[in-house]
């Protein structure tokens, strides 16, 4: 990982599986640091989650990745499958130069 700052932005450039992302070092959700947290796979895509409230980011698309609550038959709220809030997070685009 690597954390520079671009034009008065603060970006990590994360290189997972041989492939490079970038995106903003701050969480969207309350500016948590979510450029430290961990690679996870979730659901089939790979994200990041920040450490503060660990809000699930995918790396290829800056989607959050949530699993939803529905109101069930007996009145109280019940798993209702994962959903995802497509460009949450800013992320941009990096190539490598050699």
């Amino acid at each position: 990982r690597l954390h520079v700052e671009v034009a008065g932005r603060y970006v990590s450039i994360i290189r997972h599986r041989g492939k490079l992302h970038c995106l903003d070092s701050t969480c969207y959700h309350t500016g948590g640091p979510l450029g430290n947290g961990d690679i996870e796979d979730v659901q089939g895509h790979t994200c990041i989650v920040c450490p503060w409230h660990m809000y699930q980011i995918t790396l290829d698309e800056g989607a959050k990745l949530y699993e939803s609550l529905v109101m069930g038959p007996n009145g109280k709220l019940v798993p209702g499958g994962w959903k995802k809030k497509d460009h949450a997070q800013r992320i941009h685009a990096v190539e490598r130069r050699d």
